[in-house]
């Protein structure tokens, strides 16, 4: 959702997650800007809304979101419920992103090798 920074943004992404439970029974809209961070707006047709907030990384690397939407279905098949899944998918990426280089090309995606043992640890 660009140009979403507000409370009232951020309500107004919840009510378009929670309105498309209607064809999908869990929704997650990712990469909404919360003031200095960045937040996932979810609504489950049987659990109802969630809001999941992690600080801002500012640095930007191609195939990050392949690799939220890989922790997300994993922490998902674990058992998890889709605002912890979420959670652990963000917290994920922006290790991963804290752990590149600010002079590495962004083309070439982030440096995740020193970052993977951690999703073998707490998978809630």
């Amino acid at each position: 959702m660009p140009g979403v920074t507000g409370e009232a943004e951020l309500h107004t992404a919840q009510t378009q997650a929670q309105r498309l439970t209607r064809i999908c029974p869990r929704v997650l809209i990712t990469g909404v800007a919360a003031g200095r961070g960045i937040a996932c707006v979810g609504a489950d047709r049987a659990t109802g809304e969630s809001l999941v907030r992690t600080p801002m990384v500012p640095k930007s690397f191609h195939g990050t979101g392949d690799i939220f939407g890989a922790v997300l279905v994993g922490r998902l098949l674990q058992g998890n419920v889709l605002p912890a899944a979420a959670q652990a998918a963000a917290v994920f990426v922006a290790d991963c992103l804290k752990a590149t280089p600010d002079e590495a090309d962004e083309r070439l995606g982030v440096w995740l090798e020193s970052v993977l043992p951690r999703l073998m640890q707490n998978p809630e």
